[in-house]
Order: C-alpha cells, then sequence, then structure tokens
C-alpha cells in the first residue's frame, strides 16, 4: 500500500501534468477573449515606432504613414499563437497588397542577438511587410514619451485609421476575419 507521502507525491506529479498540458489551450483563450487586455484602444493615437533595427524596408515612422490605414502585428519567436496565426495574417496581407493606402507592421520584442532566428521566421511564414525587431519599448512603452501600444498578450493587432489612432484592436472581435472587417471599415469600403 502507498504511504500518503507518495500518494500526495502522485496526486502532485499529475496535477501539474494537466497544468501543462492545459496551457497552450488556456494560453489561446487568453488571448482571443473579447475582454482581454489587448493594449490601446480606439480612438487612442499609435505611438512612435522605435526599434533597434527593420528587415523587408526601410524603418518607418508615424509621420511617414500618415494617411494610410496600419495594420501592426506584434509578436516574438517562442510564441506559439503567434507561429498558429501568421499563416492567415499573411492571406489577409495579400487581399490588401495592392492597395497603397494599406500598410502592414510588424513589431517583434526579439532583439538582434536574435536576428537569425527572426529572418527564418519572416522566410518560414514568407512575410513581406516590414517587420520591427527590438521593438519592446514600442509594443510596452517605457515612459511618457514613449507610451507604447501597451500589449500584454500576443500576438497583439491593432488597425490605425488614416487620422492616425487606433479603430480596432483585437479585444473587438474574435479570430482574423475581424481584423480584415476592421481594415474594410478603415478603408471605408465596410
Amino acid at each position: 500500500m502507498p504511504s500518503k507521502t507518495s500518494t500526495q507525491t502522485i496526486g502532485l506529479l499529475l496535477a501539474l501534468a494537466v497544468i501543462v498540458a492545459a496551457a497552450p489551450f488556456l494560453w489561446s483563450i487568453g488571448l482571443h477573449a473579447p475582454d482581454a487586455h489587448a493594449g490601446i484602444g480606439p480612438g487612442e493615437p499609435m505611438p512612435e515606432l522605435a526599434a533597434q533595427g527593420w528587415l523587408n524596408g526601410d524603418p518607418l515612422t508615424r509621420d511617414a504613414l500618415q494617411g494610410k490605414v496600419i495594420v501592426v502585428d506584434s509578436w516574438f519567436l517562442t510564441c506559439p499563437v503567434c507561429h498558429r496565426s501568421m499563416p492567415e495574417l499573411v492571406q489577409i496581407q495579400r487581399e490588401f497588397a495592392d492597395n497603397p493606402d494599406v500598410v502592414f507592421i510588424g513589431l517583434t520584442t526579439d532583439d538582434k542577438s536574435d536576428l537569425e532566428n527572426i529572418c527564418r521566421f519572416l522566410a518560414k511564414y514568407e512575410v513581406t511587410w516590414p517587420n520591427a525587431y527590438g521593438a519592446a519599448a514600442t509594443i510596452f512603452g517605457t515612459g511618457p514619451e514613449l507610451t507604447g501600444f501597451k500589449s500584454e498578450y500576443f500576438p497583439g493587432y491593432w488597425v490605425i485609421g488614416r487620422d492616425g489612432k487606433v479603430v480596432w484592436n483585437k479585444s473587438m472581435g474574435r479570430g482574423l476575419d475581424s481584423l480584415r472587417d476592421a481594415i474594410l471599415h478603415a478603408l471605408g469600403d465596410a
């Protein structure tokens, strides 16, 4: 007959296994919950973009993007949901690729030390839009002069209207179909 300590240890190990097995599911629920804190919301201005460097294009600034509808995606290399959702985001970007009024921007917290892996990630998913690496300050914010997107969950998605203000973030709808609708709305095509 097992001792009380052995039974407790087995029970603890089983509970830990259940938590570990359920973690990706629980993580994705939290990421897509309508009330999840998804960073800056409608009416708030897009923060300045700050990064160690850019891939797939020249550095972008808020001023250079004036008058455009901007789709911002924040991600990081070890985020499983970022990997799962990237193919659909690429498909949405392709739908708007011929529209010069729509600009996609990627922001990753991963820095220059992960540049090779960042390039691999972008190539794997055929991401062609500008991506800033080492953009943690833009994503999270670091003070009054750089408020950031205030992202708590990844991936983070925002649609910025032509006036430079957020019109949608991912807490406003489930799935990336609502992102597509938000882009169309910002363009005035909805």
